[in-house]
């Protein structure tokens, strides 16, 4: 295999290797998008990467990813970072209620700067329609698969959205 600068690995269970960061994981979604900034690792559920392609298809528009995977390691470095994230490859506490192993990446937050109320309320509904718990801040959305880990659908806020969001 020929040396790559800057390769990803990708791991999502059907392949193992390294991939380039314009490398498309699944539809519409890229490895520079979904990895773990630091480790460069791609480490998801896949069934969580199913349905974010099949939100991504019911929303009908682009969804920037603000934060992907994360290692436990580089998770424990980041300010406000909960140590059961479930954007964590390797979730030191969730196990995937279907396997019994530990939970793999199942969370992103997408950014949502310059998009209007009704796409922002049509995301929320799309998201929780396919399952996905919604946890709604100003600028960003969190959407995650904690079903996989057995854990309800739930919606949240960060800060002062949930006055916001409920008035726009």
């Amino acid at each position: 295999m020929q040396k790559m600068t800057n390769p990803y690995f990708l791991n999502n269970g059907e392949y193992q290797g390294d991939v380039k960061g314009d490398f498309e994981v699944v539809p519409f979604f890229i490895a520079d998008e979904l990895a773990c900034p630091k480790a460069k690792i791609i480490q998801y559920e896949p069934i969580y990467l199913c349905r974010l392609t099949t939100l991504r298809v019911m929303v009908d528009h682009s969804m920037p990813v603000n934060s992907g995977a994360r290692t436990p390691s580089y998770n424990k470095l980041l300010e406000g970072a909960h140590y059961r994230s479930l954007h964590q490859t390797i979730n030191p506490v969730h196990k995937n209620i279907r396997t019994g192993q530990a939970l793999k990446a199942c969370a992103n937050d997408i950014g949502t700067r310059g998009w209007s109320i009704a796409k922002i309320k049509n995301f929320v509904a799309k998201a929780e329609l396919l399952g996905f718990s919604v946890g709604i801040a100003k600028t960003f959305i969190h959407i995650d698969g904690r079903d996989l880990a057995g854990l309800p659908q739930h919606r949240f806020y960060y800060g002062s959205a949930k006055a916001w969001y409920e008035n726009i």
